[in-house]
């Protein structure tokens, strides 16, 4: 009863508790006291030896996040590897501390995460999708022998073939491990020439020979000669890969996003315009009743994420129908659509693109509430990319007085000009020493808040607020 928390099965035994102890000998007071510790025990059981274990290793684990923070959430990101949630919130603590966390480098990198010499935790190689540990080790081995890679061409001519297959050089490449190579990009990687081989082949074909070469002259009379060094392969002409694509392959290999996220360029729009994560959408469907019977709660729910996978196909009536997986920083949720809502929303169902949308909990079915059946449906949906301009309305910046100089006001004309947009521009000046504050609006600049202007107002120490307007009202005109 007090193991498995069963207080009505262990109110039951009282009497016959109390019965038997005093049949023994023992007094009531006695009786009564331990059995109101068993009350409070089957509410929650801890016994005092675990609770002394967990207490002392909270406290080695608080000092040493406390005095070595990088080095403790790098071995915290080592042991969950498996599991992205726990990723997650540990990355999210990286973030919170001011620790950076790169992306994998073969000349930094370790089998699992590691702290480098400015203080940030440097992906370990181990964890790129294709690598094994061997190879790891041959890498790690070669570097600590010979020193850093210098060039891709030194990579490939140390590292033994028999440890990097093409598999893992386009690994590397989309993960970007070579990013620290001067004149390179990941683009350049996958880059096919007029053979239709790409620079990982031709990189590849030329340390083969360059190696078959090594251990012919090795033997040779003549011993190394520069002459018969093989030709290094021509890296092609590429630019960087669009953003949206290098982060495409770099979570493909590493399994999250590590260079930036796709939802980063539009930091603004999700504070302003969403209200609920991904990773809530879950508990919101498990919890529907609950909702729907709390007339304070809330019935919508609006969401900023990315598609990461679109199915298309149909349904056992052969309607049309799509399930569709959205992402933000928190975890994915895969919602369904079918037949006229699938027509309606197809413009919006590609892969890699920032939407924002508005669910709301519907009634399915049943009359009355105690028969009626609720969904969370999607009801609304817009490019992240034009939601600024469509639901927000006014933009007002908080001005000091002390600031306003002639070469304050100059500067910040010159951001409204640069970054001209749909949103009206209203100051609020404050005058903090006696107590006043006006509100003025500008007749000569709509302003959008693109990055730059909000980087200018936070080098300047200034605050802003926006209005908006109903995402569902916005949608119906």
């Amino acid at each position: 009863a007090m193991g498995k928390k069963k207080l009505d099965v262990l109110m039951g035994l009282h009497d016959k508790y109390m019965e038997g102890g005093k049949a023994n000998g023992h007094k009531e007071e006695i009786l009564n006291k331990i059995w109101d510790q068993w009350v409070k025990f089957a509410s929650y059981a801890f016994n005092k030896s675990h609770a002394t274990c967990y207490a002392w290793i909270g406290y080695q684990t608080a000092y040493l996040k406390a005095h070595y923070p990088a080095e403790f959430l790098a071995a915290n990101l080592s042991r969950n590897l498996d599991d992205i949630k726990e990723i997650i919130k540990l990355m999210d603590d990286c973030k919170h501390l001011g620790i950076s966390v790169l992306g994998p480098d073969v000349n930094e990198s370790n089998t699992e995460f590691t702290v480098n010499k400015k203080g940030n935790i440097r992906f370990g190689m181990a964890g790129i999708k294709g690598v094994g540990s061997n190879v790891v080790n041959s890498i790690i081995a070669v570097r600590e022998k010979g020193g850093p890679f210098k060039d891709i061409y030194d990579f490939v001519e140390r590292v033994p073939l028999l440890s990097v297959n093409r598999k893992v050089m386009e690994s590397f490449a989309a993960a970007g491990a070579f990013d620290s190579f001067p004149n390179t990009s990941r683009a350049q990687f996958f880059v096919a020439d007029l053979k239709g081989e790409s620079f990982i082949d031709s990189l590849l074909k030329y340390a083969n020979k360059y190696h078959n070469d090594s251990l012919n002259q090795a033997a040779s009379l003549f011993g190394n000669t520069e002459e018969l060094k093989p030709i290094r392969p021509e890296a092609p002409a590429a630019g960087a890969f669009d953003q949206m694509e290098m982060l495409r392959r770099e979570k493909e290999v590493v399994g999250m996003f590590l260079s930036s996220h796709p939802l980063d360029k539009f930091s603004f729009e999700v504070e302003h315009l969403a209200d609920t994560r991904v990773d809530e959408l879950s508990s919101i469907e498990t919890s529907i009743s609950s909702i729907v019977n709390d007339k304070k709660a809330r019935k919508t729910f609006t969401v900023a994420a990315y598609i990461s996978a679109v199915e298309h196909g149909v349904t056992r009536s052969n309607r049309p129908m799509a399930r569709v997986t959205i992402e933000d920083y928190s975890g994915s949720y895969t919602y369904a659509r079918f037949g006229k809502d699938y027509e309606d929303f197809l413009q919006y169902a590609q892969v890699n693109t920032a939407v924002l949308m508005l669910f709301t909990i519907e009634k399915r079915f049943g009359k009355d509430d105690a028969t009626a059946k609720y969904d969370l449906r999607l009801k609304k949906m817009m490019l992240l990319a034009n939601a600024g301009e469509q639901l927000l309305e006014n933009f007002m910046v908080v001005l000091p007085l002390e600031k306003l100089n002639e070469k304050f006001i100059k500067s910040f004309e010159k951001q409204c000009k640069k970054n001209k947009g749909n949103l009206r521009l209203f100051f609020r000046i404050v005058d903090s020493e006696g107590n006043m504050q006006v509100q003025l609006f500008s007749k000569s600049y709509h302003i959008a808040p693109n990055p730059e202007f909000l980087k200018f107002l936070s080098d300047n120490g200034l605050s802003y607020g926006v209005s908006k307007n109903s995402f569902e009202v916005q949608q119906k005109r």
